[in-house]
């Protein structure tokens, strides 16, 4: 699918009738725009018609792929597939936290809000993933992270490392119903 924005995802929403299977291999794309609406439009079409997902050798699916990816009645993917999840990432919000919580001139009030924000989110889009079968293990796992100390650049607002699955690995927190091995 590329990368996942509004359009793509419109385009590929109109073409999820009489489909039983949908193969994925993306970096996925923004939680917090347009892409964000069209995403969960499309993943609660999968979910709506029984559709199973799946991740051929050699793909990748990332960020925003998960949700779709997580959305599917039967999740295959084949053990040389990996899935990543992170938090939100959002360059303007990271230069708005910087400023606000790590400058001289520290916004304590600012502070505490942006940060119940990014909070919010990313618990709404893990949230979404356990809506759709994975465990609150992958949540966990996510979190105990390593510090992302190049979170800044990055626009990482949890500052936490990205959590790198194997199929095996993400068929142990939920995330992957069956492993191919052929």
């Amino acid at each position: 699918m590329g990368l996942l924005n509004a359009s793509v995802l419109n385009r590929a929403l109109e073409q999820l009738s009489g489909i039983d299977t949908i193969q994925l291999n993306s970096a996925g794309g923004e939680f917090y725009s347009s892409s964000k609406v069209a995403a969960l439009k499309f993943a609660e079409k999968i979910r709506e018609h029984s559709i199973t997902t799946s991740l051929r050798e050699g793909a990748y699916c990332g960020s925003l792929c998960t949700l779709i990816y997580q959305a599917g009645a039967k999740r295959l993917a084949h053990q040389k597939s990996d899935l990543m999840y992170h938090g939100p990432q959002w360059q303007d919000k990271a230069r708005e936290l910087d400023t606000a919580c790590y400058s001289k001139n520290v916004d304590q009030e600012n502070c505490e809000a942006l940060k119940n924000e990014i909070t919010a989110l990313n618990d709404e889009f893990f949230g979404l993933l356990e809506n759709y079968g994975a465990s609150a293990q992958l949540k966990a796992r996510y979190m105990a992270q390593p510090r992302d100390e190049g979170w800044y650049g990055k626009g990482n607002l949890m500052q936490v490392e990205d959590l790198f699955l194997s199929a095996e690995a993400a068929l142990s927190v939920g995330a992957v119903t069956e492993v191919i091995y052929q």
